[in-house]
């Protein structure tokens, strides 16, 4: 039953393999945690997260362990399709399993708030990784920066353009010192 997952995935049917999955919990068979990942990565990379989403919360609901890389994968796919609500939820949970947020995880934050139009959370969301050692990427910064001037917010772009510049420049230094031999 574990192994027909996969192919009706494959195939693109979704109702199919949710009705396995469910049969499959029924039955008291709890997927591994690997499992569980392709699941998601799969059902992620085609249309909305929604069957995705219960995969995860039906996984979640028995205890299974969600790997990272399918928190990830959810928080990207969520940050696109512009599902802020439960954006912040899984990160939330996310962060309760003891999982630290990186650079993609704050970077995937960040679009999808911007994609919603809460740009002061975004703002908050980017202070927090630059406060943590992340440096957002270009595409990102200026993706949040043009939004934040279409609205009218200059000054706040303009501070938010200081603490980047200052973070780039430390990041720059790490990775020269890095390059170099020296760890720190």
């Amino acid at each position: 039953m574990l192994e027909s997952l996969p192919a009706f995935l494959r195939v693109r049917k979704v109702a199919d393999a949710l009705q396995m999955f469910d049969e499959m919990l029924r039955r008291g068979v709890v997927p591994p945690t690997g499992t569980t990942t392709t699941f998601i990565k799969r059902l992620c990379s085609y249309g909305p997260p929604y069957a995705a989403l219960m995969i995860y919360k039906k996984a979640r609901k028995l205890g299974c362990t969600i790997s990272m890389e399918a928190y990830k994968v959810l928080l990207m796919r969520l940050s696109k399709v512009g599902k802020c609500g439960t954006l912040l939820s899984i990160w939330e949970e996310m962060q309760e399993c003891g999982y630290s947020s990186d650079v993609e995880v704050y970077e995937y934050i960040i679009s999808g708030l911007c994609n919603v139009g809460q740009l002061e959370n975004a703002v908050l969301v980017m202070e927090e990784a630059l406060r943590k050692g992340f440096c957002p990427s270009r595409l990102v910064y200026s993706k949040l920066s043009n939004r934040l001037l279409a609205s009218n917010k200059t000054e706040r772009a303009y501070k938010l353009f200081l603490k980047i510049k200052h973070a780039r420049s430390l990041e720059n230094a790490r990775n020269y010192w890095r390059a170099n031999g020296w760890h720190f």
